[in-house]
């Protein structure tokens, strides 16, 4: 049963109300789980829970953060979930580094950030605006505003 709905999901013919099992609690502790082992075996620091997931999830109106008008997918709702920093860059796993994405988004943009993305033309800077926006309104904002200003050089 479980591989006809994720085959279901995929092929986006469910409604509403089946496609928020995906977002469940124990597929948000697992996606938590996951990210807390990357962090820790980076040394990265990692204060993520549930409870500041969901309540990002519900800011993005459970939708995708990528999907905008100019996309065949605009107004997916969001499936899965990602870090607009990637932790592969050593970006702090913090509420302030997840968003909500659609798995044909994620599977796309593998191994970019948001930056990247926008930097690179494949999300506008409106959407880049809205998603940081969104973002440093959650825990961990001056943990991710830190990041920022590493990544971009600045010295304090």
């Amino acid at each position: 049963m479980m591989i006809r709905i994720s085959l279901c999901l995929s092929e986006n013919k469910l409604g509403p109300a089946i496609r928020e099992l995906f977002m469940d609690n124990k597929s948000i502790s697992s996606w938590i789980r996951q990210a807390r082992y990357r962090a820790n075996k980076k040394d990265i620091y990692s204060d993520l829970e549930i409870s500041d997931v969901k309540l990002t999830i519900e800011k993005f109106k459970n939708k995708c953060a990528y999907c905008d008008k100019s996309k065949k997918c605009w107004g997916n709702d969001a499936d899965a979930l990602d870090h607009a920093f990637n932790l592969s860059n050593e970006a702090p796993n913090v509420p302030a580094n997840v968003i909500p994405v659609c798995k044909k988004i994620k599977s796309e943009n593998k191994g970019c950030d948001v930056a990247s993305l926008m930097a690179a033309g494949l999300i506008k800077k409106t959407t880049y605006l809205k998603i940081l926006k969104i973002l440093l309104d959650n825990k961990g904002a001056q943990t991710i505003k830190s990041y920022i200003k590493q990544i971009m050089g600045f010295i304090e």
